[in-house]
């Protein structure tokens, strides 16, 4: 059992950094307005409406980042359990990152605002690849 926790307490510890690219992905999108309120924002501020609570900006932006460091822990955690241990350093990070996009895409929440800014990225380019993934993308 120690090798289990040990083994989940290193993929937690490796999401919660991966976690950091991903934020900063999402700060830059908001940032070019491809992107309107963060993901992490958006489900903390339904979460506090569905718990009937008010909470100031300050109080919900330190929410969504906990909440959103505390996913990207338990996104790691959940795949060192299902992660090759042989895999190499590099090859095991390729993995990662791929298991954790797969979850960002395949969000509810995020689907629709993913489908959104491959159209604004197909306006600003004049159709091509970003264009057939928005129409592709279920709305």
């Amino acid at each position: 059992m120690p090798k289990t926790i040990e083994r989940a307490a290193r993929g937690a510890a490796a999401g919660a950094v991966a976690t950091i690219p991903m934020t900063a992905v999402m700060l830059a999108a908001k940032h070019t307005g491809s992107m309107g309120q963060l993901p992490p924002e958006k489900i903390t501020r339904r979460a506090l409406a569905a718990a009937n609570q008010q909470a100031s900006t300050p109080a919900t932006k330190a929410a969504a980042a906990v909440a959103h460091f505390g996913f990207g822990a338990a996104a790691g955690a959940a795949f060192a359990m299902i992660a090759d241990e042989r895999d190499e350093l590099p090859a095991a990070m390729a993995k990662g990152a791929g298991f954790g996009l797969a979850l960002y895409a395949l969000s509810p929440r995020t689907r629709s605002m993913t489908s959104s800014a491959a159209m604004a990225s197909s306006n600003a380019t004049g159709g091509g690849a970003p264009s057939r993934i928005a129409r592709a993308t279920p709305r």
